[in-house]
């Protein structure tokens, strides 16, 4: 008999592949839903994940961080418009996901080819380029074709009706319809557009802001003496009562990108559009140094990158043109005295920063510390830096100097003005019988290589153990709380939640500070050794003693963990003791609390006037 394989790459592919094909062959699944679908019927099957090692995922990682500056290697002025590289508008983010996913995928075929020499192979059509890269000619497929599933650019809408947890995804054209048409009455009725006609000339742009969350500081901007104008290309800048509240409240205007372009502009752009999108299609197709740079142990994944990167720029194109087109024109205009933003990587920031040539500033938006351990992933932060970067403390400033070689006066310390609620709303619970336990999983990102199947299950197996134990409580009511980032993990978590406990109240839209003070204890599960989930610094804030349950044997050694503010347990210690400690040992409790106000001396300036402070800097530009 010959040395078959069946590579099984998701659920969709158990409904083109006859199950009696699966009799009598080594099957490698690359989906845990498979995995564990193909067990519930006593199909013997593999985990892909384990033909990959830990430290191939992280050289994998270091060769995607080489990749996401792909664009340098082939600089064409003929690329450019108005000054932007368009081949470096793409999302980083995004772009960083693709390359991880694909380094990924591609390691574990050539790792399961190599390891098991089949003679034939049966696997899905989408599946066929990339597996042939590692195979001899000799090799025989069983190719079964896919339903042509043409993927949509779908953004997933998120929210809470009552205690339950409600998703739908959307195209991204329909979204920026509903969003062009909430913006634009919103601002007719209220009188919220920036144009140029009723604008002043100083102004200063704040880019992709949820102006619920920087409340105080669009506050503390209210007396400025120029315009303040919202640019909201991602997430608009309107989408509840109080976000409309705080715009109105604090004389904000918002940016309207079709407001800004006639009629002949959207025609010309139309055509600007084909002509730059036959560019970059020339220059792709016939790039030899793509072709050699896009490779992995000598093996070329070119021909499968660059058929992904016409797709996304024929998809994204327009959009670019006309943020450039429109901001180009406010930035000639009038006099922009500084662009604020949380990042440097997002097609909107990346473009506004290519355009600007005066002052910029970061702002410091996630709890972040650095380790020894965890520096190799500081490589995702401040990819286009350019001019100041606002940090929350001094220690970050002088850890920023240190590890980044950042110049200390580009560096501003003001403390977190998104935090400055919290440090004003703290609730203290009373003492009563009943207590409300929140539970924060941190969901995996497949950007950083890490995630794979065997982490799920002990993520999974954690998370139901927290569960079982608390719901035997009599005391004890359950809430959770989702991180709203849009992650098919995070997706997975909601369901596997309540798959064991249908009555369990999740939610994904509600303010994180107020579900905060709803509890008495927080609950955080943290399944990525580098990551330092920004739920932990805001229990701290607001007096939550916390529990952080990880993933990992031997514990990272974070300045929280040292100085003991956070209880940190691993996933092989004794789950239901470690519960049973924080809810019960008030002592214990207090002395976490007392060791959070420690921690936060020393981490967060200008605690709850982090606003003033940042928006006299920002006036005085």
């Amino acid at each position: 008999m010959k040395n078959q394989i069946v590579l099984i790459e998701n659920i969709q592919d158990l409904k083109i592949i006859p199950e009696s094909i699966l009799e009598n062959k080594k099957i490698i699944t690359f989906d845990l839903e498979v995995n564990e679908l193909l067990k519930t019927k006593k199909i013997s099957c593999q985990k892909s994940d384990d033909f990959i090692s830990q430290n191939e995922r992280l050289e994998l990682f270091d060769k995607m961080i080489e990749w996401r500056k792909w664009h340098e290697k082939i600089y064409e002025s003929k690329l450019e418009y108005n000054g932007v590289n368009l081949l470096k508008t793409i999302d980083d983010v995004e772009l960083g996901t693709f390359f991880m996913n694909i380094l990924i995928l591609a390691t574990k075929i050539r790792n399961i080819i190599k390891n098991n020499n089949p003679e034939k192979i049966f696997l899905n059509s989408e599946m066929e380029e990339l597996v042939k890269l590692f195979t001899n000619k000799e090799t025989e497929y069983e190719i079964y074709k896919k339903n042509e599933n043409k993927q949509k650019n779908n953004i997933t809408v998120k929210l809470n009706f009552g205690r339950i947890p409600l998703s739908f995804k959307i195209t991204k054209t329909k979204y920026f319809k509903i969003k062009k048409i909430i913006e634009t009455t919103s601002s007719l009725l209220y009188d919220l557009s920036f144009n140029f006609k009723n604008s002043k000339n100083k102004t200063i742009i704040f880019l992709e802001f949820n102006t619920e969350l920087f409340e105080k500081l669009f506050e503390s901007m209210k007396d400025y003496d120029g315009d303040v104008v919202l640019v909201n290309r991602r997430r608009p800048a309107i989408w509840n009562k109080k976000s409309l509240e705080v715009i109105r409240k604090n004389k904000c205007k918002i940016l309207n990108f079709e407001e800004f372009l006639t009629k002949n502009e959207k025609l010309e752009l139309t055509k600007l559009t084909e002509l730059h999108f036959k560019e970059i299609q020339n220059t792709l197709q016939n790039s030899k140094i793509l072709d050699e740079f896009f490779t992995i142990k000598k093996t070329s994944l070119w021909n499968i990158i660059k058929k992904s990167l016409l797709i996304k720029f024929h998809e994204q194109l327009y959009n670019s043109l006309s943020m450039i087109n429109v901001g180009n024109k406010i930035l000639r205009e009038r006099d922009v005295r500084c662009l604020v933003s949380l990042n440097d990587i997002g097609e909107t920031e990346k473009i506004f920063l290519e355009l600007h040539n005066k002052h910029s500033i970061i702002l410091q938006h996630g709890f972040k510390e650095i380790n020894e351990q965890t520096s190799r992933f500081d490589k995702l932060d401040y990819v286009n830096f350019k001019d100041f970067l606002a940090v929350w403390s001094n220690k970050r400033k002088n850890q920023l100097v240190e590890n980044f070689n950042l110049k200390p006066e580009k560096l501003i310390v003001v403390g977190s003005p998104r935090h400055d609620n919290y440090f004003s709303t703290k609730i203290k619970k009373v003492n009563k019988k009943n207590k409300t336990i929140l539970i924060a999983p941190n969901p995996m990102n497949e950007l950083n290589g890490l995630i794979d199947d065997n982490l799920k299950i002990r993520f999974n197996e954690l998370l139901k153990e927290i569960i079982s134990y608390l719901g035997k409580l009599d005391d004890i009511k359950i809430i959770v709380k989702l991180h709203p980032i849009q992650l098919k993990h995070n997706d997975e978590i909601k369901s596997f939640i309540q798959k064991i406990d249908k009555h369990i109240p999740i939610y994904l839209w509600t303010s994180v500070k107020d579900t905060i003070n709803s509890a008495d204890i927080v609950v955080v599960i943290s399944s990525e050794f580098h990551a330092t989930p920004t739920m932990l610094l805001e229990s701290m804030i607001l007096q939550k003693p916390v529990i952080n349950f990880v993933t990992e044997k031997v514990i990272t050694q974070y300045d929280y963990i040292k100085n003991e503010s956070i209880f940190t347990v691993s996933d092989s210690d004794d789950i239901d003791k470690s519960l049973e400690k924080i809810i019960h040992d008030d002592k214990f409790q207090q002395k976490l609390i007392h060791n959070s106000n420690e921690y936060l001396l020393k981490n967060m300036e200008n605690c709850n006037t982090a606003s003033k402070e940042f928006a006299k800097i920002l006036k005085n530009f």
